[in-house]
């Protein structure tokens, strides 16, 4: 699932980041340590190896190339800052899920991209990977690029390719996945460059006849033989209006470092443990004025999204038996997740998501004396008050920017409601294994323990 119905949305621009003032060191943050810590435990992880095809040629990211089947790289290090394990040799698990990409992709590797999904003019703001918001219970693995202005309705600016490459995949959206109620259609599609580097477009509001038309005849090969559609750089596919578009990159060469139990995440989302930063692959000037619209300004600047710890709080988490990621109940897949990360923007926040809690109201900053990222096996429980959040300009402290164009420069921060809507109690009782349980409308004073509601979950 990677929808939001505009009500999330909405709830989306209210939970996009936290800013403190009165940091000692700005430069100090929590991701910075978070990082230092995943990479130290991680540093001696081999990445599991399966040969498929031989790598293409050299390409790197910086250089000028026409066309996808002449962009391959057999150097997979060439990457955006975020630190990863780079296999060796072309491993993509993914193909298997989908054949089409398999089929009708050449080479391996990344290539540099020829233009923004959105025309620059057309962008106000960019919020990078890494929110949580509704569903969206463990930090998400796509970018949101908001557009001018919102008012001018369904279709009012056009999505394009941003490379040559082959949509191996397509979905139209007439179920909201959160609400499973009948909303308006949207679409999804995903863009194969190579067999390992794919660029990923959602919530347009339409796509072009001719791609319609190909997906209709057999619904993307759900009722007969379908071979995906091949694009051009450039090319428009569809158009989006209301609402921002989500936009992702993937680079399957690359296993994220910080996600402890990457095969938690291959039934249903197999690229998530492959996401890379895409500013690096844009022409410097595109570049430029893409990180000029970003809303973050700690690095990387695209966001991030791995922060499991072995033997700490943060990092995603599963609840016992409800089949990783991949969930249970397929209506509500993420009822099981819970998170515990720094936030998107401010990273020397620490934010709280917990997936069995209504998706309008499930993310919270934590508030406590002991330093989530801290070793905690064998220790005693620890206590957060949880505060309700919202994204806000402290300059302009009533301007709802989610709906205006963006100002380069402006520095993005948030404020916290008044009350304790709720306390969280946690325990590390194994280096895997989580207890943790939400006392809603309950002060960290008023608890003490944990009761029978409490639940475990597992990496």
């Amino acid at each position: 699932m990677r929808s939001l119905t505009l009500s999330a949305l909405a709830v989306l621009a209210l939970v996009a980041s936290v800013g403190c003032s009165g940091r000692t060191d700005p430069q100090a943050t929590v991701e910075a340590e978070v990082s230092e810590r995943v990479s130290a435990e991680l540093a001696a992880r081999e990445p599991t190896q399966t040969p498929l095809i031989a790598p293409g040629p050299t390409v790197t990211p910086h250089q000028q190339v026409p066309s996808a089947a002449s962009t391959a790289t057999a150097n997979p290090t060439a990457t955006g800052p975020q630190e990863s394990v780079v296999s060796s040799a072309l491993s993509v698990p993914a193909h298997a899920k989908y054949p089409v990409w398999a089929q009708n992709c050449s080479g391996g590797g990344s290539l540099q991209f020829a233009n923004s999904p959105l025309d620059l003019q057309s962008i106000s703001h960019i919020q990078p990977y890494g929110l949580v918001v509704g569903g969206h219970v463990t930090p998400v693995d796509h970018m949101y690029i908001g557009i001018k202005d919102p008012s001018l309705g369904r279709d009012a600016y056009e999505v394009r390719a941003i490379q040559d490459g082959h949509i191996f995949d397509i979905h139209r959206r007439d179920i909201s996945a959160e609400t499973n109620q009948a909303q308006k259609s949207d679409w999804r599609v995903d863009i194969g460059h190579t067999c390992t580097f794919v660029s990923y477009l959602d919530l347009m509001t339409s796509v072009i006849p001719e791609i319609e038309a190909a997906w209709d005849a057999t619904k993307a090969g759900q009722t007969g033989p379908w071979d995906g559609i091949p694009v051009k750089a450039g090319q428009i596919i569809g158009y989006i209006g209301e609402h921002p578009l989500d936009f992702g990159v993937y680079d399957h060469w690359i296993t994220l470092p910080g996600f402890v139990n990457p095969s938690a995440y291959f039934e249903r989302e197999p690229w998530k443990v492959h996401t890379v930063d895409p500013f690096p692959y844009f022409p410097s000037g595109i570049r430029e004025a893409l990180l000029a619209k970003s809303i973050r300004t700690a690095e990387p600047r695209a966001g991030k999204i791995d922060y499991d710890i072995p033997g700490a709080f943060p990092g995603n988490w599963f609840e016992l038996d409800t089949d990783w990621y991949n969930g249970v109940n397929q209506r509500k897949y993420w009822e099981g997740h819970l998170s515990i990360a720094p936030n998107a923007i401010d990273p020397s926040v620490w934010v709280i998501a917990v997936g069995h809690l209504d998706t309008d109201d499930n993310n919270f900053v934590m508030l406590g004396d002991a330093d989530p990222a801290n070793p905690a096996v064998g220790l005693a429980p620890a206590r957060y008050e949880i505060k309700q959040y919202m994204a806000y300009i402290p300059a302009k402290p009533n301007l709802q920017w989610w709906n205006e164009p963006s100002v380069e420069g402006e520095i993005f921060g948030v404020k916290l409601f008044p009350g304790t809507p709720g306390t969280v109690l946690l325990e590390m009782l194994e280096p895997g294994l989580l207890k943790a349980e939400v006392f809603l409308n309950k002060s960290s004073d008023e608890v003490t323990e944990f009761t029978d509601s409490a639940r475990l979950y597992s990496r």
